[in-house]
């Protein structure tokens, strides 16, 4: 009775998500903006089979046509899903992939150009290979990439183990490339605002140079950014406890209809 009264239907449960989590409010609104009105098809990259079990699940609840590729499938399931994510008459508008699955060996380049990696991986490689798989050869559009992340959470200690990971590597190939040099090639690389060096790795004590972070800018928004020729460039996206959030640009009352059965398209 008690479920009854607080969720009237599959919009207003949703919502309720949404108030408890600043990433699906701007999923919501993001997914709205590219799947609605543009008429694009999404990649949600994620790390936790956790995140996408509830991705599915809210996206669903949105009549959002959703395709889930995870690492307990099969080689011939997986393969399945991306030749049917790929058709452009399946009716497929969100592929919520898990990172670890999906950054190498798939090609999804010919159905889309819209990639969120919506938890910061153990590394900066596994960024780069889940931008590959949008940014190859024969795709017709500039990739936008977009890292979504939570300021001073568990996203906040993944990248300043990223960077330090990363920088190590990166002044060793280079040819006289120190590591100040290293440091804002990285940034540079996945579009950050604020190097993450210095970073401690623990979250809610977050400093540069033993400084406290500039977050005035760094409220949850979106920033475009596009690949160039030889490097794609995430756009930054965090979220400050410190600053409101800023909300979706699509309503979340909008009815959403769906294009086509998807079970149907599966079936055939």
């Amino acid at each position: 009775m008690l479920l009854q009264s607080v969720y009237q239907d599959r919009l207003t449960f949703a919502a309720s998500l949404c108030a408890e989590s600043p990433k699906l409010e701007w999923l919501a609104g993001y997914c709205a903006e590219k799947v609605i009105l543009q008429g694009r098809r999404v990649i949600l990259m994620v790390q936790w089979p956790a995140t996408g079990w509830k991705l599915v699940g809210f996206l669903s609840m949105l009549n959002f046509q959703v395709l889930e590729l995870k690492s307990s499938y099969s080689s011939a399931e997986r393969r399945r899903i991306v030749e049917l994510f790929n058709d452009a008459t399946s009716g497929v508008e969100v592929l919520v992939a898990n990172g670890r699955v999906a950054a190498y060996g798939i090609n999804l380049h010919h159905a889309s150009h819209d990639v969120v990696i919506v938890d910061p991986p153990q590394n900066v490689s596994s960024i780069l290979q889940m931008i590959g798989r949008v940014h190859r050869l024969g795709q017709k559009n500039i990739p936008e990439i977009i890292i979504l992340s939570m300021w001073a959470s568990y996203d906040s200690v993944m990248e300043a183990r990223q960077t330090a990971k990363m920088l190590p590597q990166l002044s060793g190939e280079g040819k006289g490339l120190t590591m100040e040099g290293a440091a804002k090639m990285l940034q540079k690389m996945l579009g950050q605002s604020t190097s993450r060096v210095g970073w401690t790795q623990r979250a809610g004590d977050l400093n540069v140079g033993g400084s406290p972070v500039n977050r005035d800018n760094e409220g949850i928004s979106k920033n475009a950014a596009s690949s160039t020729a030889n490097a794609a460039r995430p756009a930054e996206n965090t979220h400050s406890f410190n600053t409101p959030r800023t909300p979706p640009k699509t309503n979340l009352k909008l009815t959403i209809a769906p294009k086509t059965d998807l079970k149907k398209a599966e079936d055939k």
